[in-house]
C-alpha cells in the first residue's frame, strides 16, 4: 500500500513539474536568435551605406557651389577694379575676396576701381558680393555637417565589422552589463547574443536619429537659405553628440 502511495505521489510530482515547465514562456533558438542578429546587421548596413552615399553627394554638391559662388565674385571684381594681393590698412577697401582652401586673400581697393562707373553700380556690386559671401558660409557649415554624418555612418559600419569578427570592446561596457543584469542572461552564448542584439538597437537608433538629422536638413534648405545657419550649426552639433560610445 505504501508503495502504491509512494508511486502516486511521485507521479502527481512528475505531472505538475511538466505542467509548469510547459507553462513557462519558449525561450528562442539561439540559431534563430543567432539569423536574426545577422538579418539585423545586413538591414543595418544597407541603411547606413544609403545614408553615407546621401552625406558625400550633398557634400560634393556644397563643395561645387562654393566654387561656383568664388568664381563668380571673382567675375564681378575683375570689371570693377584691380586686385592687390597685399593688405593695405592705410587704404580704403572695397571688398576682400575670401580665399578657398589655404589661398591667398584678394584685396580690392576703392582707388583701384575702374573710373566711370556709377556709385549706383558699385552698390548694387557690393551687395551681390556680400550675399555670395553669406552664401559661401552656410555652404561651409553644411560641409561639416555632411562630413560629421559621414564620419558617424563610417564608425558605424566598422562597429558592424566588428561585430561580425566577434570584437567586442568597442562600445561601453558598463552600459551594457547593466543591460545584460536586467536581462538576467542565463549562460555566455545567450549573454553574447543578448549584448550583441543590444548593440545594433544602439546603432539602429543613432541611424533613426542621423536619418531624422537628414530630413531636418532638407526642410530647412526650403526655408531663406541665408538664415538658417545656425540651425546648420545645431544640426552638426547633436550629430556629434549622438554616438553610441558615449553616456
Amino acid at each position: 500500500m505504501n508503495i502504491i502511495l509512494l508511486f502516486l505521489s511521485l507521479l502527481t510530482l512528475g505531472i505538475l513539474f511538466l505542467a509548469w515547465r510547459l507553462m513557462q514562456p519558449s525561450k528562442p533558438d539561439l540559431a534563430e536568435e543567432n539569423d536574426a542578429i545577422l538579418t539585423n546587421q545586413q538591414a543595418l548596413a544597407k541603411r547606413l551605406r544609403h545614408a553615407l552615399y546621401w552625406a558625400e553627394r550633398h557634400e560634393q554638391q556644397a563643395l561645387e557651389e562654393i566654387q561656383n559662388c568664388y568664381a563668380q565674385q571673382k567675375e564681378i571684381l575683375e570689371e570693377l577694379g584691380r586686385p592687390t594681393y597685399v593688405e593695405l590698412p592705410s587704404k580704403k577697401l572695397f571688398f576682400r575676396l575670401l580665399p578657398l582652401g589655404e589661398e591667398q586673400s584678394i584685396y580690392y581697393y576703392q582707388r583701384d576701381l575702374k573710373e566711370g562707373q556709377t556709385t549706383a553700380y558699385r552698390e548694387e556690386s557690393l551687395r551681390l558680393l556680400q550675399e555670395f559671401d553669406q552664401q559661401r558660409e552656410l555652404l561651409g557649415q553644411q560641409i561639416l555637417l555632411f562630413q560629421e554624418l559621414q564620419k558617424s555612418h563610417q564608425e558605424n559600419l566598422q562597429r558592424l565589422d566588428a561585430l561580425k569578427k566577434g570584437d567586442q570592446s568597442w562600445a561601453q561596457l558598463e552600459r551594457h552589463r547593466q543591460y545584460l543584469a536586467q536581462q538576467k542572461a542565463q549562460d555566455k552564448k545567450e549573454e553574447a547574443a543578448i549584448l550583441q542584439q543590444y548593440r545594433l538597437e544602439l546603432i539602429a537608433e543613432e541611424l533613426e536619429f542621423q536619418e531624422d538629422c537628414q530630413q531636418a536638413y532638407e526642410e530647412l534648405i526650403k526655408a531663406d537659405r541665408l538664415a538658417i545657419g545656425p540651425e546648420i550649426d545645431q544640426l552638426r552639433a547633436k550629430v556629434e553628440q549622438q554616438d553610441p560610445d558615449r553616456g
